[in-house]
C-alpha cells in the first residue's frame, strides 16, 4: 500500500464513490459523502479497512485526502459541463493530515486551479473530521479549522456520539 499509494494516485486506481447523506426533516438527499475506493489492477479491490489504517500509520493520509478533494472538484466541473444536478459534498479528513500540510490552503489551491467559483460557491464543499480527532487535536489543527470556515467551506463533524467529546467542545468550534 505504501510503495504504491504515489502510482495509485497518479493511474487513478483511487476511486471516488459517493454516499448519499439525507436531511433527517424531510427525508431528502442533502448531501453525498465521498469515500475513497482503492481498485488495484494486480490486488483488485483493497478494502478502506486495510489501506486507510496503513496510510495513518506511515503518516500518509493526507495525500489521500486531498486527493480525494481534487477528485471532488473535478467531478463538479464534469458534472457542470453535462447539465447534471450538483449537490454538496463532504470529503473527509483526519487530524493527522493538519499536522502534515496546511489543509486550507491546500484546498484553496486545488479550488482555484479548477475554477470552482465559476461552478459552485466554497460552501458547497464539507470538511467532515471525527469527533475523535477534534478530542485529542491540538492547536494547529483547531487554527486550520477556522480556517477553512473563514475561507467559506463548511465543517461538519463525523461520528458524534461516540464517546470522545464533551459538549463543551462545541464552544472551541462553530460546525454547521
Amino acid at each position: 500500500i505504501v510503495e504504491n499509494l504515489d502510482q495509485a494516485l497518479d493511474k487513478g486506481w483511487i476511486r471516488t464513490y459517493y454516499h448519499r447523506l439525507y436531511r433527517i426533516e424531510n427525508k431528502k438527499i442533502a448531501a453525498f459523502e465521498c469515500l475513497a475506493r482503492w481498485i488495484d489492477p494486480a490486488r483488485g479491490m483493497i478494502s478502506p479497512a486495510e489501506f486507510i489504517p496503513t496510510l495513518l500509520n506511515y503518516h500518509l493520509l493526507y495525500k489521500l485526502d486531498l486527493y480525494m478533494f481534487e477528485q471532488v472538484c473535478q467531478e463538479v466541473k464534469v458534472r457542470h459541463d453535462h447539465g447534471l444536478p450538483l449537490m454538496p459534498v463532504s470529503v473527509n479528513f483526519s487530524r493527522q493530515d493538519f499536522d502534515h500540510a496546511d489543509i486550507a490552503g491546500e484546498m484553496d489551491r486545488i479550488y482555484d486551479k479548477y475554477g470552482m467559483d465559476e461552478y459552485v460557491d466554497k460552501s458547497y464543499f464539507i470538511v467532515e473530521i471525527t469527533e475523535q480527532d477534534i478530542a485529542v487535536g491540538a492547536e494547529g489543527l483547531r487554527e486550520q479549522l477556522k480556517r477553512i470556515r473563514e475561507n467559506g467551506y463548511r465543517l461538519w463533524l463525523d461520528d458524534f456520539g461516540s464517546g470522545y467529546s464533551a459538549i463543551n467542545m462545541f464552544s472551541q468550534f462553530e460546525f454547521d
